[in-house]
């Protein structure tokens, strides 16, 4: 089941749930109990991957197409690209940008 932020209607407390589409009318607040909730619209969590010219792992640009070839790259030359880091953020609605070299 999906994962949606709300806020209440009541209270403005907000929390995450998980319902189904059919049960969103049924969210309660866990603060006041009350079910007039809504959905928050937030940034997705999938981040394309950045295809093109990777400039700082071999001696000449390399074109990389995937993560996985990045991660390959990376071993064959040592080197690290913190892109491969798993995504942080500092609340759900903030989008960082990682540097992709």
């Amino acid at each position: 089941m999906p994962l949606y932020d709300f806020k209440c209607k009541i209270c403005s407390h907000e929390f995450e749930g998980i319902s189904t589409l059919e049960g969103l009318p049924a969210v309660r607040c866990p603060e006041c109990g009350n079910d007039a909730c809504e959905i928050l619209i937030t940034g997705s969590n999938y981040h394309p991957f950045p295809e093109g010219w990777w400039e700082h792992i071999a001696t000449k640009p390399l074109h990389i197409s995937s993560r996985s070839q990045l991660k390959e790259e990376c071993r064959k030359h040592d080197c690290y690209a913190t892109y491969l880091d798993p995504p942080i953020s500092f609340s759900k609605r903030t989008r960082l940008t990682k540097s992709q070299h």
